[in-house]
């Protein structure tokens, strides 16, 4: 993963603690880029 990634997973988790809404937009941005 790139660290761009990796910074907008992170800026998720701070915004919305669960796990699992983190890594659905994870696949969600991975998928689109």
């Amino acid at each position: 993963m790139t660290k761009h990634a990796t910074v907008r997973i992170s800026l998720h988790k701070c915004l919305k603690p669960s796990p699992a809404t983190s890594d659905m937009q994870a696949v969600s941005a991975m998928n689109i880029m």
